[in-house]
This record gives structure tokens, C-alpha cells and sequence, in this order.
């Protein structure tokens, strides 16, 4: 079990060095002035624990994947770069320097920071999205059901939304609706909608009226997609069987002719 351990662990390692670009710093410098892009700068100490644990923890954090990828990010070892080490006068390791496209320096992190940490002094805000749908989940099939649900958005605005009502067999959508402030819809063919945009916490709302046409629990799956966030969830139902009265009427004498009187049992099963 400790030699598992070890591989995940070092596979992870790995996986955090491949953020990292093989570029020296007069090369992300241009890089930087065509994209528009800050420049990070980890200056680290091999064998270094605080540098090990940046490597081993902080950088294996998805979060901080995602920021980093937002920028150019390169690796600078205090063994391989005392020139760049002296320039910005680097005394701690490990030390991030966040750079402008014109190399002043934005923002100046010393020493070993933990994932939430970092995050909050760059100012990195995650997405979140929460989803919520309402309905009975008990009804007969057959007839018209309906749910109803809002998706919120969190704190970062969000663009080139994909939303998908996935139906299982046997249900069908009978009416559809969705409302986004001044914006409104229905559901198409394939259940999808797309949104071009997003603001901070604001929400869409969505109704949906379909019928089951079998018995048994019925799924939907709404799933809400973008380049930086996704989330799925569920909604259930149970379609049971119409409630009936089965009236059957037998006469005791048979054949009837015209003119006669006959009895009838009348029986009424459920």
C-alpha cells in the first residue's frame, strides 16, 4: 500500500511541473505582449521542503490550475537562474511574482501558500452554479406532469453557456418555457439551450409539462456546461397506473329474443 501511495504521488507531481511552460522569462515577456497576458513567475529551491510542498499541494489544486492557465506561468530554480534570482532580489523560496506584459511586478507572494490561500490574495474567483427543481414525484401516466427549477449563478460571470434536458425514453415534452431577465424560450427538439451569457448571481428559470407514456421511475438530468464550470443534477418521478373501474354485465339466459326479460349480473372489479 506504500508503494501505491508513492506512484499517485509523484504522478501528481509530475501533472503540477506540465502547468508550468518550458519558456525563460524574455520569452513569456513576448508572449505576454501578444496575448495580453500577466506573466507568473515561480521561483522555487530544489529539495526545498516549503518549495515541495507548493509543488506537492498548492499547485495540485484545480482552482489554481485553472488561474494559472489564465496567465503565462514559468518555472525559475534558484540553482539554474541566480541572474533573474538578483534582479527581482529573491531572498525566499518559494516566491510567485505576478508580472504586467511590461514586467512590473503586480503582486509579490512569499513564502509557502496554501490552494485558498493563493486564490484569495490574486483575487480568483470560482465559478458555482446551484440548481434546483421543483415537481411532484409521484403521478399517473398518461397525464400531463409538470416541474418547474431555477439555475443561480455564483460570483463570476459566466459565457457560451450549454444547458441540456436530457429525457429518458418514455417521456415527452409536452410544453417547455425558460426565462433569463428580459430573454425567454422554449426547449428545442434535442432539449438544449444556449446562453451567450451570464451575469454574477443571476438565474434562469425553466418549466417543463411532460407526459410518461409507461409506467415505472422516469430520470431527467439537467446538465449545465461551460469552459470553466460543470454541474449536473436530477429529477425524478414515478408514473403509476390510471386509476379504473372495470364494469362487466352477464346475462343468465341466453340467446335473448325480442320481446323477452332476462337478469343481469352486474360486477365491478378495480
Amino acid at each position: 500500500m506504500k508503494y501505491v501511495f508513492l506512484i499517485i504521488f509523484c504522478l501528481g507531481s509530475v501533472f503540477a511541473e506540465n502547468i508550468f511552460r518550458p519558456l525563460t522569462l524574455e520569452q513569456a515577456h513576448k508572449f505576454a505582449q501578444k496575448s495580453d497576458k500577466n506573466i507568473v513567475v515561480y521561483f522555487e529551491q530544489e529539495n526545498w521542503k516549503p518549495c515541495r510542498l507548493m509543488r506537492h499541494l498548492t499547485f495540485q489544486d484545480k482552482n489554481v490550475q485553472k488561474w494559472l492557465r489564465q496567465s503565462i506561468p514559468i518555472k525559475i530554480s534558484r540553482e539554474q537562474n541566480s541572474e533573474i534570482i538578483g534582479e527581482f532580489d529573491i531572498n525566499i523560496f518559494p516566491t510567485i511574482l505576478i508580472l504586467n506584459k511590461n514586467k512590473h511586478i503586480l503582486h509579490r507572494i512569499e513564502a509557502f501558500l496554501s490552494a485558498q490561500e493563493l486564490l484569495k490574495i490574486v483575487n480568483y474567483k470560482v465559478p458555482s452554479v446551484e440548481i434546483s427543481v421543483e415537481g411532484h414525484h409521484m403521478n399517473l401516466f398518461g397525464r400531463k406532469h409538470s416541474v418547474k427549477g431555477t439555475m443561480k449563478n455564483g460570483s463570476v460571470e459566466l459565457n457560451d453557456i450549454s444547458i441540456e434536458f436530457e429525457m429518458p425514453e418514455g417521456i415527452k415534452i409536452v410544453e417547455s418555457s425558460w426565462t433569463k431577465k428580459s430573454q425567454s424560450g422554449i426547449l428545442k427538439r434535442d432539449g438544449k439551450i444556449h446562453i451567450s451569457h451570464l451575469n454574477a448571481n443571476e438565474k434562469i428559470e425553466f418549466k417543463i409539462r411532460f407526459v410518461a407514456k409507461f409506467q415505472g421511475k422516469h430520470c431527467i438530468h439537467v446538465h449545465f456546461t461551460n469552459k470553466r464550470i460543470s454541474k449536473t443534477t436530477q429529477y425524478c418521478v414515478t408514473s403509476q397506473g390510471m386509476p379504473a373501474l372495470l364494469l362487466e354485465a352477464i346475462d343468465e339466459v341466453d340467446p335473448l329474443t325480442v320481446g323477452e326479460y332476462t337478469t343481469y349480473i352486474v360486477q365491478i372489479s378495480n
